[in-house]
């Protein structure tokens, strides 16, 4: 017998990206979920579960799920085009899917933004790299502002997301970076500063070192840098 939402003794609370919580945050929603208990159900999504401390986790059941295949994701997607009558091309779907690297939400957050600024219009395959190319340039410019602002946590996790979301090497992520310090609206000198600090990080890439944390040490460089 199916109930009615009213008829549901609790209710579901679904977290996504819950490892990008701070631990204060975690903390505090620990006690929530201790205090709602008999009232709500939380449901925490997050890719790396280690960064969700040990008292939430002890009170969780740990699923792990595995990425969908291609064959999935563009069953989804075409059901979502079909439904919400959008025009696109062959390629261009299989562009999606190829750019969303087993990511659904993320390949449905990149059809959902094709689609907003080509309504009335088909989704031809150029401008679905044009778009993906904006958004990470995009996400790029809110970590370079976010550094420059001193805020290097809020920093290092767009970092993180464009490694992992965009699949980009670091040596690939400096050389969008040096586009965009051209681009900052800061003086001339603090651009030269910016590049030539990034230019001492490239090196020692090319020697080895990891890419993250290099890349997470400019970012911590540049907001001890007085520029803006």
């Amino acid at each position: 017998m199916i109930r009615t939402f009213s008829e549901v003794p609790f209710r579901a609370l679904i977290i996504k990206d819950a490892e990008n919580l701070s631990m204060d945050i975690q903390q505090a929603l620990r006690r929530t979920m201790e205090r709602s208990s008999r009232t709500c159900r939380f449901c925490l999504i997050c890719e790396n579960v280690s960064k969700i401390i040990d008292p939430i986790r002890s009170r969780c059941v740990i699923l792990h799920f595995s990425p969908l295949d291609e064959i999935h994701i563009g069953a989804i997607l075409r059901y979502i085009i079909a439904q919400e009558k959008i025009s696109i091309e062959e390629d261009a779907l299989l562009s999606i899917i190829y750019l969303g690297k087993k990511d659904m939400i993320r390949t449905i957050n990149l059809l959902q933004t094709l689609a907003s600024v080509n309504i009335g219009k088909t989704i031809k395959v150029d401008e679905v790299h044009e778009t993906f190319q904006n958004l990470m340039n995009i996400k790029l410019k809110e970590m370079l502002d976010l550094a420059l602002n001193k805020n290097f946590l809020s920093a290092r996790t767009k970092l993180r997301e464009i490694f992992i979301q965009y699949g980009l090497t670091g040596t690939q992520i400096m050389q969008k970076i040096q586009l965009l310090i051209l681009k900052l609206p800061i003086p001339e000198d603090s651009k030269i500063i910016l590049s030539d600090l990034l230019s001492d990080y490239e090196l020692r890439m090319q020697k080895g070192a990891n890419e993250e944390i290099h890349l997470s040490a400019y970012i911590a460089q540049i907001g001890n840098l007085q520029l803006i």
